[in-house]
């Protein structure tokens, strides 16, 4: 069925799109953290 393979792939896509906003937080949250280490 070809809508269920649609619909297979956007929640594929949902998923990878989610790991890439946490890892994104994750990146920008570290940032930060040195940032206010090496900042004083």
């Amino acid at each position: 069925d070809r809508r269920r393979q649609f619909e297979d792939r956007r929640r594929q896509l949902d998923d990878r799109q989610r790991q890439l906003d946490q890892e994104r937080r994750q990146l920008e949250d570290e940032e930060r953290r040195m940032e206010d280490e090496y900042g004083r």
